[in-house]
């Protein structure tokens, strides 16, 4: 059972790593009502400076300094360090939320999950696609439409010059989407999975594809890249009556159904015709990473389980390394 922070003051929270993720992390947790961002903590004293200048905090002289102040840390060091800088806040006794992936390895992941439970603290993870309204929607018009999906695409393209290069595109994209999948296909068992992998760019996997099955659920293929030209985030969900295709950049959804196909004769030659209903579905607009935050604050406050546990990213973690390694057993690079 998690221990709740005192709901009557705000949450004392504190930001360790202000790259991309953390800066943006800082920048909502400044503006939160039910929480209150003390302090940063960066190894770029220069970056961190500039941070807490930006969103009124303070700099902390070390992590030790940053933990000591706060009920609760966002962590969003390199991937490498997620271990030891959870494990260290957590044996503080603070709540943390450390970015996608929990950990490098699973058998530290489920270290760090087994010492939540233990220790009574929250240990939620940065999988912000999770938060993205696009994919709420898209959760909302499976429920609705009351057949459940038999297919399900994933893409995930980006630019070699826009993409990270520290992971290889496994673990640095194609994990995005294993946790959506997971999350549409909660309580089913994979059957099997396969994954291939290209080396192009990098000496790593540069382009992956997976597929995965579920005993009484959807086939799934993913499509992770970072060596495309166009960036794509989308999601294609097909049941007996419809076809949805999400757009997690452009933030739209179009569903597809009623297809009739009619054949007319004209001045003897034949014409087809296929009528097909499309809905466009209004997304809201709000920043995921808000919404993230807010999940986060809200959980630590009052002891409610957050949107993304640990338990669901290490099983995400799990199957995306198990993916990873077939790729590695019949990995090719392109001439």
């Amino acid at each position: 059972q998690q221990r709740r922070c005192n709901v009557a003051t705000p949450l004392r929270v504190g930001v360790w790593g202000v790259g991309v993720m953390g800066e943006r992390h800082a920048r909502v947790l400044a503006s939160q009502p039910d929480a209150k961002l003390i302090a940063i903590y960066d190894a770029n004293r220069d970056k961190a400076r500039s941070v807490a200048e930006r969103y009124g905090t303070k700099v902390a002289d070390s992590p030790e300094a940053l933990l000591a102040d706060v009920d609760a840390v966002s962590i969003a060091t390199p991937t490498p360090l997620h271990f030891s800088h959870v494990e260290q806040s957590l044996s503080l006794g603070k709540h943390v939320l450390v970015e996608k992936a929990i950990t490098e390895q699973v058998d530290q992941a489920e270290v760090l999950t087994a010492m939540a439970r233990r220790l009574g603290k929250l240990l939620m993870v940065g999988h912000i696609e999770r938060y993205n309204p696009v994919f709420g929607e898209l959760r909302r018009l499976i429920r609705e439409n009351g057949e459940p999906p038999f297919a399900i695409v994933f893409r995930r393209l980006s630019s070699f010059s826009t993409s990270s290069q520290a992971v290889d595109v496994v673990l640095d994209l194609m994990i995005h989407d294993v946790d959506l999948m997971l999350d549409l296909c909660r309580g089913q068992t994979v059957l099997h999975h396969d994954g291939i992998g290209r080396i192009v760019r990098t000496r790593e996997i540069d382009h992956a594809v997976a597929h995965v099955g579920f005993a009484k659920g959807p086939v799934v293929s993913l499509t992770a890249s970072r060596v495309t030209e166009l960036k794509v985030r989308s999601i294609e969900v097909t049941t007996p009556s419809a076809f949805i295709v999400a757009d997690l950049l452009r933030k739209e959804i179009q569903s597809y159904r009623n297809s009739m196909a009619a054949y007319l004769t004209q001045d003897g030659g034949v014409a087809s015709q296929q009528n097909t209903q499309i809905q466009q579905v209004q997304v809201p607009t709000v920043e995921p990473v808000l919404l993230e935050m807010q999940d986060f604050v809200r959980a630590a406050r009052t002891g409610e389980q957050p949107h993304v546990t640990a338990e669901d990213a290490t099983q995400a973690l799990r199957l995306t390394h198990a993916l990873r390694s077939q790729m590695l057993a019949q990995l090719v690079a392109q001439p």
